[in-house]
């Protein structure tokens, strides 16, 4: 799978985890949903996105706040299936 594809899947994952729609690519209600969200909410979010793609979130990342964004999400993803892909070859 391609990088592009791969975030653009990374992202619709995150979207129907946080069942937020957006109209017309706008990412802000996304990242205020994040920078509302109960520790509850967060950890189950990363607990579903792990499932999802089958890697574990390093311990520094478990807290709220230690994404801005989600662009920043999907990159530490996007790394973490990176580093899987090589570890498993």
């Amino acid at each position: 799978m391609d990088t592009k594809h791969r975030t653009y899947e990374i992202f619709n994952v995150i979207l129907k985890e946080l069942k937020i729609y957006i109209e017309n690519g706008e990412e802000q209600q996304i990242n205020r949903f994040l920078s509302e969200i109960n520790s509850l909410h967060f950890i189950k979010f990363l607990v579903t996105i792990e499932s999802e793609f089958d890697f574990q979130f390093d311990d520094n990342y478990l807290r709220i706040g230690s994404f801005r964004d989600i662009d920043e999400i999907c990159l530490y993803i996007d790394n973490k299936l990176n580093e899987k892909i090589l570890n498993d070859n």
